[in-house]
């Protein structure tokens, strides 16, 4: 998981809802990629730079942030996902008045991370079960050990009898049939407690594929 500006942005204006003190969001690299001041973004940050590097808190006071380049009196902490420091954010302030915040603040960041790591791979699984099907049904594109590989990181047990179902999908009168529609009808119809596989043919936009388990 990597930070990118829309997760530091998120960062930042969540900080802002926390604190009245300015908030910034270093990279792997101590660049700023999210700040409340927005005149330092892609500046490097020596102060996070020290934090990354020692994996530690880091505190600036006003003598020491004349010393380092990009850098305000402020308290500088690791952002950790999955046991990995992956950027760190800064709180501008003289330490003894923003040090309260410092955990909070690390916090609200972590989970920010955390929720679109998750959303990543909720998106991924999604996509990846329906070219899954397509694949299935097609029988080109992928070899059998890549549909394998794709089908044991999704859970999925490819040997398990199943049978195709075809759904189509009309627009009621007066409107037009979106791809928001077709989207609606996958949720409705992938179950997951029934284990179904869903997804939109390639052939006819109108149509979505069912692989409906069996037993035999």
């Amino acid at each position: 998981m990597q930070l990118n500006a829309t997760i530091a942005r998120q960062i930042v204006e969540r900080a802002k809802q926390i604190i009245r003190y300015s908030v910034n969001v270093m990279d792997e690299h101590g660049r700023i990629i999210g700040s409340s001041d927005p005149n330092r973004l892609n500046q490097r940050h020596e102060g996070a730079v020290l934090a990354l590097d020692d994996n530690r808190v880091v505190e600036i006071d006003t003598a020491m942030s004349g010393q380092l380049k990009g850098v305000k009196p402020g308290i500088n902490l690791p952002i950790v996902f999955q046991d990995q420091t992956i950027g760190v954010v800064g709180i501008s302030g003289e330490p003894e008045q923003v040090r309260s915040y410092g955990e909070l603040v690390k916090m609200a960041a972590e989970l920010i991370v955390e929720h679109q790591a998750l959303m990543s791979k909720l998106q991924w699984n999604k996509r990846h079960r329906e070219e899954l099907v397509l694949q299935l049904i097609q029988g080109d594109g992928l070899s059998e050990n890549q549909r394998l590989a794709i089908a044991e990181r999704l859970a999925l047990d490819l040997s398990q009898p199943r049978v195709a179902a075809i759904v189509q999908a009309f627009p009621t009168q007066g409107e037009s049939l979106s791809a928001e529609h077709l989207q609606r009808l996958v949720q409705l119809l992938e179950q997951p407690e029934h284990n179904n596989l869903v997804g939109i043919s390639s052939v006819s936009m109108n149509e979505v594929v069912v692989l409906l388990p069996i037993s035999l």
